[in-house]
């Protein structure tokens, strides 16, 4: 038995979308016993990982004869487990701008192996509310939040940070905990930052990710999201409190196994490695160069759940070469139901084929957004090529690790290893054309595969038995299925680049620039043509290999032709392609008939209008938020007064005319300072009527806005304050009809010796007489309400915030939605010619643009169909079908795809469940999430 094994050793792995178990006898070495793969159980009815990781050692059991459970349940071995359950973690980005900290945090979060939701900056063109709603809405394992240099201007990073505060999203799993928030933004607003999200998330303070302009510092806040994630966000993933006591060893991301396994082969062999994990949801990048691992993972770029947005992302015209004779509605509608019904297998080789075109645009995009996050791109400049003689180095990029002032290239990498289900199911040619297309490796580079994915278990059992595990990792795991001979220079498709002798055969092989083959194993000696290099000494190459070799005469870099390996004669497709398969379609659950509960909930703190108990109707307003959120105003004293004139603390703390807590108006004093040569006074005032929640000793005043506004018009009269005539005030005001000014906000500016004319209230400019030579303002904001929907009682409130409803009814799910929810009457398409405004119309056919164009243009509210092909809806969405959240699409009405997308027609089920609704109310919750806490659109008549 290995040193410090086990006899016997039950292992998981538990994914986003399978739980791949292994069961292995210990000896001299590690052997194989079972392997078993069964879905991951994170989406109801089957809510608990457990059930997931019981399944696998049921079915490892039928194909071992062993017992791995006890009459409890629970695993007889010693067992350990891996987890990356639930689409890895789900991280919400806050930051300031889009180009700046916010792609910044973006960045850091993916580099620690978030899954990014969604970044919010102040410039992502949400209006306050519409920010709160969907920060609302998105139930994440874990918020980053980043924004502005130390000692920069806070007051944006503050109002943001109200904003989330007031959002207050709830976690994925368990709504009753907190989210951990890790801000590592500018140290000035720390301590406010604390104050104000303290109450509603478990905070986590770091040093900041952008400290100066000119310098980023990521690690602090990757290593806070690696601790967070193992000690906190995996224990709240469904069954995961009944998982951990059954292990012999601490539980640790799927990825961060891989990485331990990885590094310590890398160690042993010397060789520089790039690894690529292609999941479900993500893709994982290991690369071990000169002695450094570096991980990232390619957010949304995955082969189920993010499958459509490998197309949005590397663009369908990258793919479709890759697999001649498919149409581009076909491959979209193909990636689309994949990404409904994440753990369906190709069921002919059509569809595998689409799966590799896509999986190949996916690794090139996985090692595009690793080269940005891990590395840092330093091609040589003419003078140091013309010092180190390698003037075909254009032809390749030259990258320096973060972190190290080391270069290499991508000749330098001597091993590729590919991993994950697309590569478990394919043959080691088409592995071997995924890596080559989707990578590119260069110079004379050893491909491998690990087909079964059990690099995760290897790394869980180093920690146990670290010789044991890599031994098993190389024997068992690793498989080496070819050599990669690719040089670079300026290929010319007219004369021979490469010329390669096997001495085995005596055959002689003369390749010209483009060409392609895939030789036989051998005794290859290759040497390039002048001006061609393989990047090796004196550019002469010997291969003693027993692997196949493949000579790809392509080019690199600028010399690449980019035609794909397929269109060569090494490789063939089917010749006559045909559709994909329907069998993708998501088995359609039988309308449920019977007691319902919904939540209807304000994006943030405003009032509730109905009490427990109470009847309500669909149109009946539960709640309202009645104005704006309370803004926060920063008065920062130092900046006011001019940095010219350096204060003190002593003068700082002795100028305050206000104390935390007080309140006071637009234009009083909140701070008298003394010119120390004139001899002179100046003061600081308020630019809102609120309440002071902080004064920083930097000399920083905190303000929050009081909304205690009244609904009377109010009269200015402006000519009267200024001592004009009042037809003269047109060419002094600042404000035109109808648009809307905060209170304390100028009418009129205080230039030329006149007095400023300031707004005495919140409220749009109802009207401007020149006769008189007056403005009337009034606060008659539309109250943003929040209707019930649905008929039922109310069963619950929280004050201020929701209101539980129970009803009555049928419960119809989806496949996927987009839009608002909405309600109204449900009408049949094709029994009346026209519909009725304001309905919700149900069709049992695909719907088509004109169906669409229809429903849009004669008023109705919502759409029931069973599918739509993805170009339609790509061109009546107007945007890519990326990943499956959905719910906040700007669109004209709500629409629910019973079936998914193609030219499916409605299930069984539904067909003969619909007709019989007609005339009753639908309501519409188009709202979707195919990810770990999945979230289905349904439809409820309700009573």
């Amino acid at each position: 038995m290995p040193s410090n094994g086990f006899h016997a050793v039950f292992i998981t792995d538990i994914g986003s979308t399978t739980t791949k178990g292994l069961l292995l006898r210990g000896g001299s070495s590690y052997e194989v016993r079972g392997a078993a793969t069964v879905p991951t159980t994170v989406e109801a009815p089957q809510e608990n990982v457990c059930e997931g990781v019981r399944a696998a050692a049921r079915a490892l059991g039928e194909h071992t004869g062993e017992e791995l459970l006890d009459e409890h349940g629970n695993p007889r071995f010693p067992y350990l487990t891996t987890s990356s359950a639930g689409g890895g973690l789900q991280m919400m980005v806050v930051g300031l701008t889009s180009t700046d900290t916010g792609k910044i945090a973006q960045l850091t979060a993916q580099g620690a192996g978030g899954v990014v939701l969604r970044t919010f900056t102040v410039d992502d063109r949400l209006s306050t509310v519409e920010r709160m709603a969907v920060m609302r809405d998105l139930r994440p394992d874990l918020i980053l939040m980043a924004g502005g240099v130390d000692g920069g201007d806070i007051a944006n990073l503050v109002r943001l940070a109200e904003t989330l505060s007031l959002a207050h999203p709830r976690p994925k799993f368990d709504t009753s905990g907190r989210i951990p928030l890790v801000f590592c933004g500018n140290a000035a607003a720390r301590a406010y930052v604390q104050q104000v999200t303290a109450e509603h998330f478990e905070v986590h303070v770091v040093d900041n990710v952008r400290p100066t302009l000119h310098e980023t510092n990521p690690q602090p806040a990757k290593d806070a999201i690696l601790d967070i994630f193992m000690h906190t966000v995996m224990e709240r993933a469904p069954g995961y409190g009944q998982l951990k006591p059954w292990v012999a060893a601490d539980i640790i991301p799927t990825p961060l196994a891989v990485e331990r396994i990885l590094t310590r082969y890398a160690r042993r062999h010397s060789q520089n490695i790039v690894m690529f994990d292609m999941g479900g949801a993500t893709t994982d990048v290991f690369s071990w160069i000169r002695g450094s691992c570096q991980r990232t993972v390619a957010a949304n770029i995955g082969m189920s759940y993010s499958i459509c947005n490998v197309i949005a992302t590397a663009g369908v015209g990258e793919i479709l070469p890759h697999v001649p004779g498919v149409s581009e509605g076909d491959l979209r509608d193909y990636a689309a139901g994949k990404m409904l019904n994440p753990t369906y297998i190709p069921s002919d080789e059509t569809e595998e084929a689409i799966e590799r075109a896509i999986g190949l645009a996916g690794i090139a995009q996985a090692w595009k957004q690793h080269k940005i996050m891990a590395f840092s791109e330093a091609r040589i400049g003419m003078a140091e090529r013309i010092l180190k003689r390698s003037a075909v180095d254009r032809f390749q990029e030259t990258l320096t690790p973060v972190g190290s002032s080391s270069r290499f290239r991508i000749s330098d990498i001597d091993l590729v290893i590919a991993a994950g289900g697309i590569f478990s199911h394919a043959s080691d040619k088409e592995v071997l054309r995924i890596v080559e297309d989707g990578f590119l490796p260069t110079g004379v580079t050893k491909i491998a595969v690990d087909g079964s994915f059990w690099s995760p278990h290897c790394g869980i059992l180093a920690s146990r038995d670290e010789a044991g595990a890599l031994e098993f990792f190389e024997r068992q795991c690793l498989r080496e299925i070819a050599w990669v001979v690719a040089p670079t220079g300026a290929m010319n498709s007219t004369r021979v680049v490469v010329s390669a002798v096997d001495r085995r055969s005596g055959k002689t092989y003369r390749l010209r620039g483009n060409e392609v083959m895939l030789a036989p194993p051998g005794h290859w000696e290759v040497t390039p043509a002048p001006g061609i290099s393989l990047y090796r000494k004196g550019g002469h190459v010997v291969l003693d290999s027993s692997l196949p070799v493949l000579f790809d005469c392509r080019g690199r870099g600028v010399g690449f032709c980019g035609s794909p390996l397929i269109a060569s004669e090494a490789w063939e497709f089917p010749t006559s392609p045909r559709r994909p398969a329907l069998g993708l379609v998501r088995p359609s659950a039988a309308p449920k008939k019977g007691p319902f509960t919904i939540v209807r909930e304000l994006p943030y703190d405003g009032e509730i209008l109905v009490s427990e108990g109470e009847r309500v109707t669909p149109e009946r307003v539960v709640g309202q938020n009645t104005l704006a959120p309370p803004r926060v105003f920063i008065v920062n004293i130092p900046q006011l007064v001019g940095y010219h004139r350096t204060l003190s603390s002593e003068a700082l703390r002795e100028g305050l005319l206000v104390q935390e807590g007080d309140t006071v108006a637009v234009g009083q004093r909140v701070f008298r300072g003394r010119e120390p040569l004139l001899r002179v006074e100046f003061f600081c005032i308020s630019p809102v009527r609120g309440r002071v929640v902080r004064i920083e000793e930097g000399g920083l005043i905190i303000l929050r806005e009081i909304q205690e506004h009244t609904t009377e018009p109010v009269t200015i009269d402006v000519a009267k304050i200024l001592g004009t005539r009042p037809k003269r005030i047109l060419h002094m005001l600042k404000v035109a009809l109808g648009e809307f000014l905060w209170e304390g906000q100028e009418i009129v500016g205080g230039t030329g010796g006149r007095p400023a004319v300031r707004a005495p209230i919140s409220g749009r400019i109802a009207a401007i007489d020149l006769e008189q030579g007056t403005v009337v303002m009034q606060c008659d904001t539309e109250p943003r309400a929040c209707r019930a929907l649905v008929y039922g009682t109310v069963e619950r409130v929280e004050q201020t915030r929701a209101a539980t409803i129970a009803g009555e009814g049928e419960v119809l799910a989806g496949a996927i939605g987009f839009g608002r929810e909405t309600w109204g009457v449900l009408q049949l398409h094709g029994k009346t010619p026209r519909f009725s405004r304001d309905v919700i119309v149900a069709t049992l056919e695909p719907a088509d643009s004109a169906f669409l164009r229809r429903c849009v243009e004669e008023g109705a509210r919502g759409i029931i169909a069973p599918s739509v092909d993805s170009m339609t809806w790509r061109e009546f969405s107007g945007r890519e079908l990326a990943v499956g959240v959905t719910g906040d699409e700007d669109l004209p009405l709500a629409v629910i795809l019973t079936e998914g997308f193609g030219r499916v027609g409605m299930n069984p089920r539904y067909r003969e469940f619909l007709p019989r609704l007609e005339g009753r109310i639908a309501t519409l919750f188009p709202r979707t999430q195919i990810r770990a806490g999945v979230i289905r659109p349904k439809a409820i008549f309700s009573e």
